[in-house]
């Protein structure tokens, strides 16, 4: 007897890794559990998710993408078509870092200050 997949008791017609994964977004795409803008993830994140090879989990990412379900952003990963599709970049995060780290510091070196 071969070894199922998570997600054959939700798509036990498809026996595709690739063709699954696809299936279970593009319904939950079309139930609305994926809003536009929302990010859907990487090749990296949705084989982790899915306990697959990363090139099976970017071949289902890619068909959706292909089928218009889907945007890519390059380097920030796949999202459902929408107005906000923007993540943040990572030069804006670490502007936010490097203020956070500069407020802590200023408040620890007043801290000892009356």
């Amino acid at each position: 007897m071969s070894e199922q997949f998570p997600f054959s008791e939700t798509f036990p017609h498809i026996h595709t890794p690739w063709k699954a994964i696809a299936a279970e977004y593009r319904d939950a795409i079309a139930k609305g559990d994926l809003a536009p803008g929302e990010p859907v993830g990487t090749g990296a994140s949705v084989a982790g998710l899915y306990f697959v090879n990363p090139k099976t989990a970017r071949k289902a990412l890619a068909a959706l993408a292909a089928e218009g379900l889907i945007t890519v952003k390059r380097g920030r990963g796949y999202f459902v078509p929408g107005t906000d599709c923007r993540a943040p970049s990572v030069s804006a995060l670490n502007v936010e870092r490097q203020r956070a780290a500069s407020a802590a510091r200023v408040g620890s070196d007043r801290a000892g200050q009356p």
